[in-house]
């Protein structure tokens, strides 16, 4: 004989056991009696059913929702688990709800999450775009004469230095170019790449406000 045991508190099923015959009933009857500990039921469940949990009602077991998570051993609910809700005046940035308990969500409840407002998403856009730009900024390379500059910030401002502390135009220095060679180049050269340089990044710049 089998017994099936429920939580005190929720009625929620729990196990099953084998139960255990009471003697004294058993001989006084005539027949085996069965013990029925506290919170149990002779009475098997019904199947499980996924997205349910079986409750006793004191009579007969009900199939009631289970919207209840599982969780981690870090106390966060695992993910795909459960059913997260929002309810009415949550916001974008509230954290998702779960249920503690067996039964369905609470009325009104919100099983997607609230959206963001417009001017919040046009800032995160707005930053997208800026770091695609720090990006196009710091790969920026400009050729002259046939050799190829680096153009990002840094690059520019070596380039202006050298040419401001250049005697003329026809001075030579070392450089190295882009593809990590060193070439011997004129404070002209050095000019036409920092002015082309400029040019690319102030059209790169105005990019995420279009």
């Amino acid at each position: 004989m089998q017994i099936y045991v429920f939580d005190a508190e929720s009625r929620e099923f729990l196990r099953s056991e084998e139960a255990f015959p009471d003697p004294l009933e058993s001989r006084a009857q005539g027949r085996e009696v069965w013990l029925l500990p506290a919170h149990a039921c002779f009475t098997p469940p019904p199947a499980p059913k996924a997205g349910h949990a079986a409750l006793w009602n004191g009579a007969a077991w009900e199939l009631v929702e289970d919207h209840r998570p599982q969780y981690g051993p870090d106390g966060l609910p695992l993910e795909g688990s459960g059913t997260p809700f929002w309810m009415p005046g949550d916001s974008w940035q509230s954290p998702a709800r779960y249920m503690a308990e067996p039964g369905p969500l609470p009325e009104g409840a919100l099983t997607d999450a609230p959206a963001k407002p417009a001017d919040v998403l046009a800032a995160e856009a707005l930053a997208r775009a800026k770091a695609e730009r720090a990006d196009a900024v710091a790969a920026l390379t400009v050729e002259v004469d046939g050799m190829t500059f680096d153009g990002d910030e840094a690059a520019q401002e070596r380039m202006a230095r050298a040419v401001l502390m250049a005697e003329s135009l026809d001075e030579e220095t070392e450089w190295v170019l882009a593809d990590s060679t060193v070439a011997v180049v004129t404070a002209g050269q050095l000019r036409r790449a920092c002015r082309a340089a400029g040019k690319a990044q102030a059209a790169l710049w105005v990019k995420p406000y279009r």
